[in-house]
C-alpha cells in the first residue's frame, strides 16, 4: 500500500492507502467514539457513533478507507448533535445501575455518556422484557446489552465461529412521529435496538 496524506480538520495525517479512517485517527491520538469497532476485527457499522464527514459527505470512519488528499471532519456541530442523540438512544432503557455495577468506572457506555454530556433524555418508549440467559460459560444479561455486536465480531473474526448473532427480540415498534423528531442515524439505531438482541 502506498503512503498517502489525509487531512483531518485541516491537519495532515500520514496513512496507508485503503487504511480505515478510524485506525488512522486512533494512531494519531484523534478521538472518534466507537462502541462496536475493535482493532484487528472487521467493521460492523453497528453503533454509528464513528460518524464523520469525508469530502462533504457523511461516512462511518470504521468502514471508510483512506484515499490520498481526502478531507475528513470529525467534530462539526452537526456530527456532535447526531452522536449525542445516538447516546441518548443507547441510554433510553439502559438500567441506571452504575452505582452497583461491576463495570462502573470502566464502562465505555458510561464514559461516552459523560463525554457527550448526555444529562437529559428527549426520547422514550416502553421497554421490552429482556431476560438473562446462560450459555455454558457466558452469563448474558440482555437488559444491559446495547447490541454493539462486539461479541458477534470476536466470535467470527478471532475465534472463527458464528456462535453468536443478532436475533429478533420483539420490541415495540417506534411511533412514526419519532422519525420526524429524531436525527437520521439515531433513529436507525433506535429501530435496531427495538428489533435486535444477541442470541445463539
Amino acid at each position: 500500500m502506498n503512503d498517502i496524506i489525509v487531512k483531518r480538520n485541516g491537519i495532515e495525517c500520514k496513512a496507508k492507502e485503503g487504511e480505515f479512517i478510524l485506525n488512522i485517527a486512533r494512531r494519531n491520538d484523534i478521538f472518534i467514539p466507537a462502541l462496536c469497532y475493535l482493532s484487528n476485527c472487521s467493521p460492523t457499522l453497528a453503533c454509528r457513533l464513528c460518524l464523520v464527514e469525508i469530502d462533504g459527505k457523511r461516512a462511518y470512519s470504521c468502514n471508510a478507507k483512506a484515499k490520498d488528499g481526502m478531507k475528513v471532519i470529525t467534530d462539526s456541530e452537526e456530527i456532535e448533535k447526531e452522536r449525542r442523540a445516538i447516546m441518548e438512544i443507547y441510554d433510553i432503557n439502559h438500567p441506571l445501575e452504575c452505582g452497583v455495577c461491576d463495570q462502573s468506572g470502566e464502562c465505555e457506555l458510561q464514559n461516552y455518556t459523560a463525554e457527550m454530556e448526555v444529562d437529559s433524555q428527549h426520547y422514550c418508549i416502553p421497554d421490552t422484557n429482556r431476560p438473562t440467559k446462560n450459555w455454558n460459560f457466558i452469563h448474558y444479561d440482555s437488559s444491559l446489552c446495547i447490541v454493539c455486536e462486539r461479541c458477534v465480531t470476536v466470535c467470527k473474526d478471532m475465534i472463527g465461529e458464528a456462535a453468536l448473532k443478532t436475533v429478533k427480540r420483539g420490541g415495540v415498534a417506534l411511533d412514526k412521529e419519532w422519525k420526524e423528531k429524531t436525527p437520521k442515524d439515531a433513529y436507525a439505531m433506535w429501530n435496531k435496538l427495538q428489533k435486535s438482541i444477541i442470541g445463539t
